[in-house]
């Protein structure tokens, strides 16, 4: 067993070593050593590393290749203040079109489908105020358009994106997708604690053997957080999606198990999506317990299969349902036709589609524009305390959360966090007010 070191901070050796010698870019790991037991060490606070991530090799049954993230971010964004870019004022009041800095085509890698601008997120799977438009008819400060050659007011010969700001957007911070995935490779055994993943028109494309992720974000993702795309078994511990894009999490193969346990979403269209398509049946398995759903105008699951195995019990729906067919089973509510007697809400008929009808989770705060101005933790009165259910095994420890909170045996606390303190001791109710 091995520990390699990742800080882009570094000006050493560049050889994995601690310290100023850590490698400076998940590339720079090069091809990792097989076999199980290796850990790979990031820098807290070393910043954000733009960069697809491919991880090399595989593990081993019971020993995988173990990542630690410390927070960091690992991103499909480009940031376009960076000196390589300019804007240029459209003909059409109000617009920008960008180039190259020394002008005419920007080269950007692929279309793009998700983008950024001061933290506000846009993409071609949300609600109206945050969705793509069309060069040249941009409606609302801050929108976002692709506009492929030949396309755009200007008459362009080349790609690019428009936006609309009333003001120069040289100064602002604006960050698009420019990677299909950030992840997307068939490597087996490997394990991933504290990560932020970000773009990416897919964030995570899951093609290994017994991946699991524990305390990660996926966020502002075009079309999907966490698609797993192999006959492989996967689990998602305390995770959260953050405009994920169409869902949080899709399950489309045959013989795929996916499995989420106190996870939660924040704005997605949809929390799950079972995909119709000639490789999900019988054996396509999907359970989700403990997790929580806020917000997305879609609803809560899309059980597109009506012979894959959905085992969801102990969740929270609280989506708004604003788009066309909104509901809680979105458009297949015939494949999910009631929630579970343990749900939030409980038996509720799938085909519910106003957002008064539900209960709120109650979080400390959601900030739609910044996940670091996000508190998920639960309020003092929410209906989400003690609420879940045990889904660990007598041989296994109980769940901790990032804090050092133990998840309850008898009655856990839904969603990321825990109010309790070991255990078998309850945080007094002041402090779960507190919170």
């Amino acid at each position: 067993m091995t520990t390699f070191y990742i800080d882009q901070t570094a000006t050493g050796a560049n050889d994995g070593s601690p310290g100023n010698d850590a490698y400076q870019s998940i590339a720079d790991i090069g091809v990792v050593p097989g076999g199980g037991g290796h850990i790979f060490e990031f820098a807290e606070g070393s910043g954000i590393y733009r960069e697809a991530w491919d991880l090399q090799n595989s593990g081993v049954l019971g020993d995988p290749i173990v990542w630690n993230g410390h927070g960091v971010t690992v991103s499909g964004g480009l940031l376009l203040n960076n000196g390589s870019y300019k804007w240029t004022a459209s003909i059409t009041s109000g617009e920008w079109y960008l180039e190259a800095a020394a002008g005419g085509d920007p080269s950007l890698p692929i279309t793009v489908d998700a983008a950024t601008v001061e933290g506000y997120y846009m993409g071609e799977s949300v609600e109206s105020s945050r969705i793509f438009g069309s060069a040249g008819s941009l409606s609302y400060e801050k929108q976002i358009a692709w506009a492929a050659t030949g396309t755009s007011p200007d008459s362009l010969a080349y790609d690019t994106v428009y936006i609309k700001l009333l003001t120069d957007p040289t100064l602002a911070d604006i960050e698009i997708n420019s990677l299909s995935n950030v992840v997307n490779t068939n490597w087996a055994y490997h394990e991933f604690h504290d990560f932020r993943v970000a773009f990416g028109s897919i964030g995570i494309e899951a093609r290994g053997v017994d991946w699991k992720w524990y305390d990660c974000v996926f966020m502002h993702q075009a079309d999907t957080g966490y698609f797993l795309n192999s006959s492989v078994e996967h689990e998602l511990h305390r995770c959260v999606g953050f405009w994920a894009g169409h869902r949080l999490v899709v399950n489309s193969r045959t013989g795929a198990a996916l499995r989420c346990y106190n996870c939660v979403d924040i704005e997605s269209h949809l929390f799950l999506l079972i995909a119709d398509n000639s490789t999900a049946d019988s054996t396509t398995l999907i359970e989700l317990v403990n997790c929580i759903k806020y917000g997305g105008e879609a609803g809560a699951i899309d059980k597109k299969v009506a012979a894959s195995h959905l085992l969801e019990h102990n969740n929270c729906w609280y989506p708004r349902m604003t788009a066309p067919g909104g509901a809680l089973g979105y458009v297949s509510t015939e494949n999910w036709t009631i929630t579970a007697y343990t749900d939030i809400p409980a038996e509720m008929a799938t085909t519910e589609s106003n957002q008064l009808n539900l209960l709120n989770p109650k979080f400390v705060g959601v900030d739609l524009n910044n996940f670091d101005g996000c508190d998920l933790h639960l309020k003092g009165d929410s209906p989400c305390l003690s609420a879940g259910k045990r889904y660990w095994t007598d041989a296994e420890d109980n769940p901790v959360d990032k804090e050092g909170h133990s998840f309850s045996d008898g009655a856990p606390d839904m969603g990321i966090y825990s109010t309790w303190d070991g255990v078998y001791r309850r945080l007094p109710s002041s402090a779960r007010s507190a919170i």
